[in-house]
């Protein structure tokens, strides 16, 4: 009796060692991809400022474009953003630790010519590959890194769009698609506040999303609801088609990425001139 009664304190003991580890190691991922990813943030708005300021820079996306895939054909070998995903939930898959700084300088020189990107895919990489190094550092298990993985894309996620609660979900949620990792919640609320509040106080600019009005739930409104929900799938389904489908077709045309980048961008910036603005 006495020996399990010893046996279940020591269990209690372990859990909770274990989630108060867990939770600073969350609370720290949370204030170092917070300063990271608000910087990022930084670097994107002077970026954007820039080239709003000096609109012959676009002439310069080619280069660019080619610049960039040559050096990512050069030094990264993984797969960008699903590289990341598959670290979070699968086992032995580590992410390079040039990922992070390789999306952080080619998303804003991206941003600085004009290139059609945008900062979903690099929050996922910066605060993920962040978050993975953590994991390796420390020598955690596999569980462990998968949860410290999820906690820096809610921390990046958070200190770029201002919505901590939000990024907590959002990185559960796509982690695997369709299943909601509940053991992830709290080290991905906690990484994902200190975010928010660092990226405020180092001055980055967020959009204040409100509601003037709720309009009021009626057949009409819930019949339109539903078609414009099936337009988006038909949409969203096409838009998966192509990404599969052209990017293909571009390989077997023009093999090299840096000069199949090379050519997407001439294209971007002929399709930028003949609309007559940016």
């Amino acid at each position: 009796m006495r020996h399990n009664i010893e046996d279940q304190f020591s269990s209690i003991r372990t859990t909770i060692m274990g989630a108060a580890r867990l939770l600073a190691f969350g609370l720290a991922c949370g204030i170092i991809v917070g300063v990271i990813a608000s910087v990022f943030a930084l670097g994107i708005q002077l970026a954007t400022g820039f080239r709003a300021d000096h609109p012959w820079v676009i002439f310069l996306l080619p280069a660019g474009a080619f610049l960039i895939n040559h050096i990512y054909s050069r030094f990264d070998k993984s797969e960008g953003t699903d590289t990341i995903l598959m670290a979070a939930w699968q086992n032995n898959m580590t992410v390079p630790a040039s990922l992070a700084p390789l999306i952080f300088v080619s998303t804003i020189v991206s941003h600085l010519l004009g290139a059609s990107v945008g900062r979903e895919g690099a929050a996922l990489q910066i605060g993920g590959s962040v978050g993975d190094q953590i994991g390796q550092k420390l020598h955690m298990d596999d569980t462990s890194r998968h949860l410290m993985v999820m906690a820096g894309m809610s921390a990046a996620f958070s200190a770029l769009f201002g919505t901590p609660l939000a990024a907590a979900v959002t990185a559960m949620e796509i982690s695997t698609i369709g299943i909601l990792h509940y053991n992830a919640l709290v080290p991905c609320a906690v990484a994902a506040l200190p975010a928010y509040y660092i990226s405020g106080m180092l001055g980055v600019h967020r959009h204040p999303w409100g509601l003037a009005e709720v309009a009021p739930f009626t057949l009409p409104h819930a019949i339109a609801t539903v078609v414009l929900a099936a337009l988006c799938a038909v949409v969203s389904i096409v838009l998966v088609i192509a990404l599969g489908r052209i990017p293909a077709f571009a390989k077997k045309r023009m093999p090299k990425p840096p000069i199949r980048a090379t050519a997407v961008a001439v294209v971007l910036l002929i399709m930028t001139l003949l609309s007559g603005g940016q």
